[in-house]
């Protein structure tokens, strides 16, 4: 009796799945269905832009004199423009360039925070004798950087020196990193 419930339960559930599964095909299938058309309506928008650049060179071309070079390089965006080679290559630069945008500011912020964290574990161990927080400090690195030539990351690397000294203060210390 065991086996033919199981045997039962097991039809069951692959009917269910069955259902499931051709329901799911038949969204997919109309998913598709839209994308082809507005694949063909994008395709027919770029045949009527193309059409109408045509027309725009040879438009250009029938007039002969200080526009005739014109009519050339409309021929040449015209050719560019509809073969999509320049979109795709637009598409992949701006991919490259955000990309590497995004790569350069997750390095530098990683190598901000390790200074920070430097800082932070500096003040601990020498029990705050600079008299100044690791926010003072940041404030700090970036108004001198603001002022003069140097660079935040170059300020907080003093800072680091300076930190390990417990006699160097406060206003000396202030004046250290300034004149540094």
């Amino acid at each position: 009796m065991a086996k033919q419930t199981s045997m039962a339960t097991m039809v069951a559930n692959l009917e269910l799945r069955s259902t499931q599964y051709k329901r799911e095909m038949a969204q997919a299938a109309a998913r598709n269905k839209q994308l082809t058309c507005e694949i063909k309506s994008t395709s027919a928008a770029g045949d009527m832009f193309g059409r109408s650049m045509r027309g725009a060179a040879q438009g250009v071309a029938a007039i002969d004199g200080p526009l005739s070079g014109v009519s050339g390089r409309v021929g040449a965006l015209n050719g560019l423009l509809t073969t999509g080679a320049a979109s795709w290559a637009l598409l992949g630069e701006g991919v490259a360039g955000v990309t590497a945008v995004f790569y350069k500011s997750i390095r530098a912020a990683e190598a901000m925070e390790r200074q920070q964290l430097k800082i932070e574990a500096l003040l601990r161990a020498t029990g705050n004798a600079s008299g100044r927080t690791a926010q003072e400090l940041d404030e700090q690195a970036g108004s001198v950087a603001r002022n003069t030539l140097a660079s935040v990351a170059g300020i907080r690397d003093a800072q680091g020196v300076l930190l390990t000294f417990k006699s160097v203060q406060t206003d000396v210390f202030d004046q250290a990193i300034v004149l540094s």
